[in-house]
């Protein structure tokens, strides 16, 4: 069996880094419509390339203080960890000014066809300026959306492997694809995990 097959799960675990000291971290399930089989060096190129996509208008809206670490690959559906690998272009946010507290938050979520089943994100650290009247302006909010939005449809990506962004249920092995996206402009707050603590 190929590293990588159609119809596989595979999980990417997106970390950065705020102010150096906590981690960031939004988890990404993805399957492979097509392309395979194929192997880890060809996937590699690809979940660098689908991450610079999520990433395309939301790294200008985050913290400057925000800065990639590394992303972690898995295979759910073969149960094999790849470990991790560098960010593609993500390099850091591009915000500027004073950031607000690391946990505070952008929720977003895409619904799925499946009651209580959603595709759900927590995005920050972003700069208390982006913050108006307690909520978020409107360039965090479309920023939020864009990247929703591109996860929820289906991608051709390097040597042909398409993937699609679904809602992992691992208690049932069973996945859902989104098939629309909300966010939130009241700012949501995620517990964040200082560097070494934690698993």
């Amino acid at each position: 069996m190929a590293d990588f097959e159609n119809g596989d799960i595979v999980r990417i675990g997106a970390v950065m880094t705020f102010d150096a000291s906590e981690d960031v971290v939004n988890v990404y399930h993805v399957r492979i419509i097509e392309g395979g089989p194929t192997t880890w060096a060809v996937m590699d190129g690809v979940i660098q390339s689908y991450m610079d996509g999520i990433m395309t208008t939301l790294d200008t809206e985050l913290s400057t203080l925000m800065t990639a670490k590394e992303l972690q690959v898995s295979n759910v559906s073969q149960t094999t960890v790849f470990g991790a690998i560098d960010w593609g272009d993500f390099a850091q946010g591009g915000g500027a000014g004073e950031q607000t507290a690391s946990g505070v938050c952008c929720f977003a979520f895409a619904r799925t066809r499946k009651p209580r089943t959603q595709i759900r994100k927590y995005y920050g650290v972003f700069p208390q300026a982006s913050l108006v009247d307690g909520k978020w302006d409107a360039g965090v909010l479309a920023a939020v959306t864009d990247s929703m939005d591109y996860h929820i449809v289906e991608h051709v990506m390097v040597g042909g492997v398409e993937l699609l962004g679904v809602a992992w249920d691992r208690v049932h092995a069973t996945y859902e694809p989104g098939i629309t996206v909300a966010v939130r402009a009241e700012p949501g707050y995620q517990r964040r995990r200082k560097r070494g603590v934690g698993s």
